[in-house]
């Protein structure tokens, strides 16, 4: 009888270990395929333009295993290649060991959620049919690739400080700047059928959509971005796309009165260093010399929000970092605002995203800093991001 006792203690003690070591993706997460952190410093800043938009969320069944969707970076022409030798993170100051799983594994499923800006003002009468086009288009695209994506849009305008009345536009508070230029708004939606409501609601635009026509050449772009970042229904741990349709640049900080949205506080600057990191946007736009943004004061050309640049305003010169982002010219060479979205290398992007895994220094409730840095050795960059987990 002892014996056969103790054959059963070694049973289970055997069952329970390996119970233990299994890291089987259907049942609780375990954490020990996560290399332990190296104890190197953290690397020196890296100012280069490669700046990938990261979503965050912690591993189901866990409290500490956090999980980055690392969007992937399209550089001289292809997708980056994530390895442990040209990505660190750093977590509250802690080079953090990482697990890095490409979307190519079958055991990941990253989702990307898309959202297209799009001015529909008095001035887009030549190119909002176009403009509508390469939108639908892109959809079928990402429809037929099967990729895990939501799609919202906005309609935007600039409305000279008045306010569009929440019975059109949907929006509560009177203090947010996007009160005054969103006319309209699609919230995101993984349907994205022709005969869908997202499909059904871009095909409806037009110039002066609702009556809003503008009343002059900047208009509301920033407010309209910020106020989907802010009000979204986001995918936990997705990467977020901007996706900005324009013929004109956006007011922003020193917008004189009665301009348009006097209330923003954004310079094309200000709006990239918010974003990076947090989100990717890509801009169509005119050239800047064509748009001319620099003759308005508080007026800024939305082509650097995408990529980086240097721009004047109120006398003095800025530079913005960009957000990594893509910049399309909106005329091409026919100015019908028909432009091959599929030039944004969007799919690339999505299709080079990774799962990067770490185990975090302090598991408690409460914000942390992360600094996701790439240096591929002919180039780098880096974004921090502030998460609560």
């Amino acid at each position: 009888m002892k014996r056969l006792f103790v054959l059963l203690v070694l049973l289970i003690m055997t069952i329970f270990y390996v119970s233990c070591e299994k890291d089987d993706s259907t049942g609780p997460v375990v954490n020990n395929t996560i290399p332990p952190d190296p104890g190197t410093s953290p690397p020196a800043e890296k100012t280069g333009p490669l700046k990938p938009a990261v979503g965050v969320k912690v591993a189901e069944g866990t409290t500490d295993r956090i999980q980055l969707n690392v969007g992937g970076l399209y550089h001289n022409g292809a997708p980056i290649t994530y390895t442990t030798s040209n990505l660190t993170i750093v977590e509250d100051g802690v080079v953090k060991g990482i697990l890095i799983t490409p979307l190519t594994s079958k055991a990941v499923s990253l989702e990307t959620n898309i959202v297209f800006i799009i001015d529909v003002t008095g001035s887009m009468g030549g190119t909002i049919d176009g403009v509508k086009e390469s939108i639908t288009e892109f959809l079928n695209n990402l429809k037929t690739r099967g990729l895990n994506v939501k799609c919202g849009a906005v309609a935007y305008s600039d409305n000279n400080d008045t306010r569009i009345p929440a019975s059109i536009n949907g929006i509560v508070s009177n203090t947010d700047p996007g009160a005054f230029v969103v006319v309209e708004y699609h919230n995101l939606t993984s349907n994205l059928d022709s005969t869908g409501t997202l499909y059904q609601f871009i095909d409806g635009l037009e110039a002066s959509y609702k009556g809003y026509g503008g009343g002059d050449t900047p208009e509301g772009g920033f407010d309209a971005l910020y106020y989907a970042y802010q009000n979204f229904s986001w995918s936990p741990g997705a990467q977020k796309i901007f996706i900005v349709l324009t013929d004109a640049p956006s007011w922003g900080l020193f917008a004189p009165s009665g301009s348009g949205t006097t209330r923003s506080p954004w310079m094309t600057s200000t709006l990239a260093d918010t974003l990076a990191g947090n989100a990717t946007i890509h801009v169509v736009s005119p050239t800047p010399d064509y748009i001319q943004y620099d003759l308005y004061d508080g007026s800024y050309d939305m082509h650097y929000l995408a990529t980086p640049g240097t721009f004047n305003q109120a006398g003095a010169n800025y530079s913005s970092n960009g957000t990594g982002g893509v910049w399309i010219n909106l005329y091409g060479t026919d100015y019908s605002g028909k432009v091959d979205l599929t030039q944004l290398p969007i799919e690339a992007i999505v299709g080079s995203s990774v799962l990067v895994e770490y185990i975090t220094t302090t598991p408690v409730t409460g914000e942390h800093t992360i600094r996701v840095v790439v240096d591929i050795g002919t180039d780098n960059g880096e974004v921090t991001i502030k998460s609560n987990y």
